[in-house]
């Protein structure tokens, strides 16, 4: 006894069967052949399975060299088939409804090739919607792996510029002796080995979007000239003199803080603010951990296929309670990646958690649940210590007697918790 799930063979099943009532039809080895390659098989019979005169399938049994079958048997499997057509009918029309309740929960957690319906994620998309058609400068900040690039691409999707270049330029990969050039582009003769003219990125860009990735990365000098082509969308050629306009959007992206950056002298004050017209902050996985669920089996679509294995369709339920315990300091990239891991070494239709990466199995170098718990005690506790010792103006032997600590506790927990006198200056 076997099910088949061979497409052609499943056709022409329903074929056969649809025209018999609930008897079985016997298939000799001619006809199968036409049907599928199986050695050793000399009949199958088929048992057609219907509910309300409609063909549900068949039943398989496949006959050894020697067939023999005895009437009462058949009529047995023909009996058990009628009882269990409601049942079988039922299923199908459940798992119609699933499918299309997945492909309606697909459609309203996605928006222009992100994933999410977290209400974080949710005002993002409201945000994009809301600036796309302007064409106001836009930064976009949030750790690494979060879609920054993503949420820029939607914004230049949904806007007049959607038929023009979107050129992604990623301040981080080149050396500062690179980035203008890059950027501006050069002239002929500009430095050893420019044997010609190259027009720059913004150039490339006319009439799109650039969109500027890890925009904290750029040095001084570059920032200088950004801050000109974003006031006035004009610049010139590395080694040139004829001034050049261009007619470009302007998206930034980054995952420092560019206001602790301005602070320590490290970011021109005057730039930040000319990007910082419309700010859109993505969310870290781990602030929006039900979102999860809703990507693992994209990715999982997407890796099955790339990886010849059709056959895997799902996960454990232990992957999934792993999945979302873990920290994701790598966000959606992380996640992402570590499907990608979990497919190429899964050996069945389910991912197992010993597919997983040992980081997520085992995190312990990771910074877990528990450990997130323990940052955050952490500190509470130091913001409780230091606003105990300010109130005794730093005197830290009246803040220990006020805490019913000793000495030596005192000392223990200020080294703990990295807490020292702020200069009197």
């Amino acid at each position: 006894i076997s099910i088949i799930d061979d497409p052609e063979f499943v056709a022409a099943t329903f074929a056969v069967v649809d025209k018999h009532d609930e008897s079985p039809v016997f298939l000799s080895k001619s006809k199968i052949s036409l049907f599928m390659n199986q050695a050793g098989v000399e009949r199958i019979a088929l048992f057609p399975i219907s509910f309300q005169n409609d063909c549900l399938g068949a039943f398989c049994i496949e006959c050894p060299e020697e067939c023999r079958h005895i009437s009462s048997e058949l009529n047995f499997v023909t009996l058990i088939l009628r009882l269990s057509a409601g049942a079988i009918y039922r299923a199908r029309v459940k798992e119609e409804e699933i499918w299309e309740l997945k492909q309606q929960l697909g459609q309203a957690s996605s928006y222009a090739g992100m994933i999410g319906k977290d209400p974080k994620m949710k005002a993002v998309y409201r945000m994009i919607e809301n600036v796309a058609s302007s064409e106001a400068t836009v930064l976009i900040t949030g750790e690494s792996g979060t879609g920054k690039e993503l949420a820029a691409r939607a914004i230049h999707d949904k806007s007049g510029r959607r038929d023009h270049p979107f050129v992604v330029i990623n301040c981080s990969a080149y050396p500062d002796t690179l980035l203008e050039s890059e950027l501006f582009g050069y002239e002929k003769g500009a430095f050893t080995g420019a044997s010609r003219s190259k027009p720059g990125r913004f150039e490339e860009a006319d009439g799109g979007t650039a969109f500027l990735d890890e925009i904290g990365e750029i040095t001084p000098a570059a920032q200088v000239k950004l801050l000109r082509i974003i006031q006035s969308r004009i610049f010139e050629r590395l080694g040139g003199e004829k001034t050049l306009s261009v007619d470009v959007r302007i998206i930034a992206a980054t995952n420092r803080d560019l206001v602790k950056e301005v602070k320590k002298g490290r970011f021109r004050e005057d730039l930040y603010y000319r990007l910082n017209v419309i700010p859109i902050q993505m969310p870290a996985l781990r602030d929006r951990k039900n979102d999860i669920p809703l990507l693992v089996h994209p990715f999982i679509n997407k890796f099955r296929l790339l990886q010849g294995k059709n056959e895997i369709r799902t996960i454990d339920p232990g992957v999934m309670r792993l999945l979302l315990n873990y920290h994701w300091p790598g966000n959606v990239r992380e996640l992402e990646n570590c499907i990608e891991h979990a497919v190429i070494l899964a050996k069945d239709k389910t991912v197992q958690e010993i597919d997983l990466p040992l980081a997520i199995r085992a995190p312990s170098g990771g910074f877990t649940a528990s450990m997130a718990r323990e940052e955050t005690l952490r500190e509470t506790e130091k913001k409780h210590l230091i606003q105990i010792l300010e109130s005794c103006n730093w005197n830290k032997t009246q803040a220990a007697r006020r805490l019913g600590i000793g000495r030596s506790s005192r000392y223990h927990k200020l080294k703990r918790l990295q807490i020292e006198q702020p200069d009197s200056n």
